[in-house]
């Protein structure tokens, strides 16, 4: 969250304000996207998902099989994952607790990907905090057919509606 935005702000001509930023990602990324927004939401105005991975637990509980070795890079061996710093829903949900503005919340995914439940998943936490979440699905699978049918609507929504909630 440090190294990365500073690499970002040093290569590139991007804002440093928050109401200019936002993050996403597709997949792995989804979550990569929301870690980063609900760890950090001083420094983004919107987060979007596309066809996310969503719960950090699959990955070492042997659901997610392709990530392996990333797993053990990224809660080592044997994984252990810490609520409050690995997992996006404890995570939302000690954010809305805090009272702190909450980063606009966006996530798209097609009701044939293997990663379907986890964007459910996500809007229910969402919903029951209240924090508002836009999830959009559609017919699609976890491929770059569905991801480019779905990468200008998020932008779009980042664009026009990617305002900030508070807490």
């Amino acid at each position: 969250s440090e190294e990365l935005m500073d690499f970002i702000e040093q290569t590139f001509p991007v804002s440093a304000v928050r109401s200019d930023r936002f993050v996403a990602g597709m997949s792995m990324g989804g979550y990569g996207a929301y870690k980063l927004a609900l760890a950090c939401p001083e420094k983004f105005c919107a987060v979007a998902g596309v066809a996310g991975s969503y719960h950090a637990e699959y990955r070492y509980q042997g659901k997610v099989t392709t990530v392996s070795t990333l797993c053990e890079a990224l809660y080592g061996d044997p994984p252990r994952i810490t609520p409050e710093i690995h997992d996006l829903f404890t995570m939302m949900e000690n954010l809305k607790k805090s009272g702190k503005q909450i980063p606009a919340m966006y996530t798209c995914c097609g009701t044939e990907d293997r990663r379907y439940q986890d964007s459910v998943d996500l809007k229910q936490a969402a919903d029951r905090l209240g924090i508002p979440l836009l999830f959009e699905q559609g017919p699609g699978k976890h491929d770059s057919v569905f991801f480019g049918q779905y990468l200008p609507r998020f932008l779009a929504w980042m664009q026009l509606e990617g305002k900030p909630v508070e807490g």
